[in-house]
């Protein structure tokens, strides 16, 4: 049975010389409508003359320009994409150091408070110190919030 490319919505290909796939290595005339018996060595796979390979010279001439546009390309300065913006110490934008130290500080503060304030509470609960217990887990818990509230102050420096 043949296939005819035209049933499936496909013209057939132009005439010419195509692989055959009954055997490897060479090609098979088509002439527009269907195969004929005319065969021949498929061009790949004929060997080169020898005549027709570069000669050393015209070797040593391709490695000389290639070496030789390889340094061009390195000597070359770098061109950056269009689209990205260069920024630079002068163009960066300023930020503002004071602040940022004084709530870094604010930050470390707080947490060793909250650090402190925690043990005193547990040390409250547990008997080491002379607390009322309502007052030791109200300066325990105390102590957590502040504790909390200095690592989030902490980590909204580090964002900006």
């Amino acid at each position: 049975m043949t296939l005819n490319p035209a049933d499936y919505g496909q013209a057939p290909p132009a005439e010419g010389w195509f692989p055959d796939p009954t055997s490897p290595g060479h090609e098979r005339r088509w002439d527009g409508t269907s195969w004929t018996n005319e065969t021949r060595e498929s061009a790949k796979s004929q060997l080169i003359e020898p005549s027709a390979l570069a000669s050393p010279d015209q070797l040593n001439a391709a490695i000389l320009s290639a070496e030789a546009y390889s340094e061009l390309v390195d000597l070359a300065p770098p061109t950056p994409p269009a689209s990205v913006p260069l920024l630079s110490v002068a163009t960066a934008p300023k930020r503002d150091r004071k602040t940022r130290r004084l709530v870094g500080g604010l930050s470390l503060l707080l947490v060793f408070a909250g650090v402190i304030a925690v043990i005193v509470g547990v040390y409250g609960l547990v008997g080491v110190l002379a607390l009322p217990s309502s007052a030791a887990i109200l300066l325990a818990v105390a102590g957590a919030v502040v504790f909390f509230v200095g690592i989030v102050v902490g980590a909204i420096r580090t964002r900006r």
